[in-house]
């Protein structure tokens, strides 16, 4: 029978290119990525067997393998923690599996990992069903419309998946969106075109060169600059602190779709 599962599309998006993006990083030398799904049943004692509450009942099964390097059982135990990573220094902060973790469990699901050194790596996500037709018109009564710009917006962040998964949603609503990998690229490039850019979407931490960093250099250039910063953690004192010192908002990854379009929006009209 005809399942649906519900949930916000860019962050589950989000977590199947973070996943995608990670098993490629994990084969160098080359090698097969498989993406493969279908509908389970979970059980009582699977569910116990979680370190998290998850409902007995009919899901998604969204599995995604890998040929590559695989993992110890060291690094299994730690690679859903925010700025974990095996990359090397500015490779990546390790953010990307912490997203997917989080992602998975804001949509009351549950993500395993089956690996050994030599052997690949298997991505499991269990994703809940509902029986319940969901239509395919997101822009129903009672809910808010972005509306749509032809603004300039500068977006730096070192995870790929989050450029590529922003950029797509804003460019949708017609902004025409410039990515930066890192902070220093960023101010290089605002240094040069500052004029034409109308909103800073800045990663807190990241490689080379800060969120934080990268902000106040670019105020120097334009003390009139617009940001909005995005960060994996929540509202801590580092965060507070960039607030206080002229950034416009907050956004916590991983953020809904409408999170994003609703806060640039106002963020440009101000």
């Amino acid at each position: 029978n005809p399942s649906t599962t519900t949930g916000d599309p860019a962050q589950l998006q989000g977590a199947l290119l973070n996943l995608g993006i990670n098993a490629g990083d994990a084969m160098a030398e080359g090698g097969e990525v498989v993406f493969a799904t279908e509908v389970v049943n979970l059980n009582e004692e699977f569910s116990r067997s979680l370190p998290y509450d998850v409902a007995p009942g009919r899901y998604l099964r969204i599995s995604v393998t890998d040929t590559g390097k695989g993992m110890d059982e060291e690094t299994l135990g730690h690679i859903f923690e925010p700025f974990f990573t095996t990359k090397g220094v500015g490779e990546g902060t390790g953010l990307g599996l912490a997203a997917v973790y989080g992602t998975v469990r804001s949509h009351e699901g549950a993500i395993e990992v089956q690996s050994e050194p030599g052997q690949g790596s298997t991505f499991v996500l269990h994703l809940p069903l509902t029986e319940s037709p969901v239509g395919r018109d997101r822009d129903g009564p009672g809910r808010r419309q972005c509306a749509e710009g032809t603004a300039r917006i500068l977006l730096v962040d070192d995870e790929e998946c989050v450029r590529i998964s922003c950029a797509r949603i804003l460019g949708r609503l017609g902004y025409e969106v410039v990515a930066c990998e890192d902070g220093a690229e960023a101010v290089e490039y605002y240094r040069q075109s500052w004029e034409d850019v109308d909103l800073v979407l800045l990663d807190m931490m990241m490689p080379r060169m800060n969120g934080r960093d990268a902000f106040l250099a670019m105020r120097e250039i334009n003390p009139d600059l617009k940001t909005l910063l995005l960060s994996g953690f929540g509202k801590d004192r580092r965060i507070q602190a960039i607030l206080d010192e002229g950034v416009l908002g907050f956004i916590q990854k991983p953020f809904p779709r409408d999170a994003l379009t609703e806060r640039v929006a106002e963020a440009l009209r101000e």
